[in-house]
């Protein structure tokens, strides 16, 4: 009744959110040649896999939110890592990883790129976005 726009969009559609993660893990079972989805970084089959998105759900427009090229299934551990910022991938995948991160976290999650099998130019897009607009300005104020 109250609502405004901003609130409509931050609010996601569950359904829709279901949709776009079972995409995701259709994707990957088909580029894994698996029967269980797996994180896109660490091509494990992790109990607990998370659609997350590239470009953030409350910056996306409406045509973005579920775009499957949006989005990464990630491990619980590296979703966090990859929203809050301390981590990104360059144009060919490379991880870009925060030197907030302690050394010994930092050389954990530098044994990962994102796949080629995962590299489109749609999918990139969303990932310049995500290392301007999300890794970079994380700490720009420091």
């Amino acid at each position: 009744l109250f609502s405004n726009e901003e609130t409509r969009k931050a609010v996601r559609d569950p359904y829709l959110q279901r949709i776009y993660k079972s995409e995701l893990e259709e994707e990957c079972r088909y580029k894994y040649g698996s029967e269980r989805p797996k994180c896109m970084l660490e091509g494990l089959d992790q109990l607990v896999l998370i659609a997350s998105h590239i470009k953030p759900y409350k910056s996306s427009e409406p045509d973005e939110q579920f775009d499957v090229n949006n989005g990464l299934l990630l491990s619980k551990n590296l979703d966090s890592l990859f929203d809050l910022g301390y981590i990104s991938f360059d144009e060919a995948g490379n991880i870009l990883i925060s030197k907030e991160l302690s050394p010994e976290m930092q050389k954990y999650v530098s044994q990962f790129s994102l796949d080629n099998l995962f590299i489109n130019p749609k999918r990139m897009a969303y990932m310049k976005y995500h290392r301007k607009n999300v890794f970079e300005k994380r700490f720009a104020h420091k």
